[in-house]
């Protein structure tokens, strides 16, 4: 599944830029290093999120389609070995966002405007 995971964030990692250059603009003040730091890895989480449930997504057609004795187990065990890290703990909520929108929908949604997935991830005032 890494290589599926990575390609993703190669693919989406210019619309998380996107999401974090706006947050970072959104003042009239420069934030400070600490500040920048903060938004890039709030930004980190929501790009895992929504990858991670592209994967979840993918998982049944592309890994199991080329491995179909791959046992199911694994990809559970994945999703409980991350969500003890605190850049996953969004993970199972971009896999609900994935599953009610589509994978195509979520891709296309990341793209025209991260902020807006990143409010149905988080919330309004995260």
């Amino acid at each position: 599944m890494t290589p599926l995971e990575e390609t993703l964030h190669i693919a989406l990692r210019k619309h998380t830029e996107k999401g974090i250059l706006g947050s970072v603009v959104q003042n009239d003040v420069m934030p400070s290093l600490k500040e920048i730091q903060e938004v890039v890895d709030d930004w980190l989480e929501v790009e895992e999120a929504i990858v991670g449930g592209l994967v979840y997504g993918l998982v049944p057609d592309i890994v199991l389609g080329r491995i179909p004795d791959l046992p199911m187990e694994w990809v559970r065990a994945d999703l409980e070995t991350k969500s003890r890290f605190e850049k996953y703990r969004l993970l199972h909520k971009g896999i609900a966002f994935v599953e009610a929108k589509g994978i195509k929908e979520s891709i296309h949604l990341y793209a025209e405007d991260p902020a807006a997935c990143r409010v149905m991830l988080k919330g309004p005032t995260s």
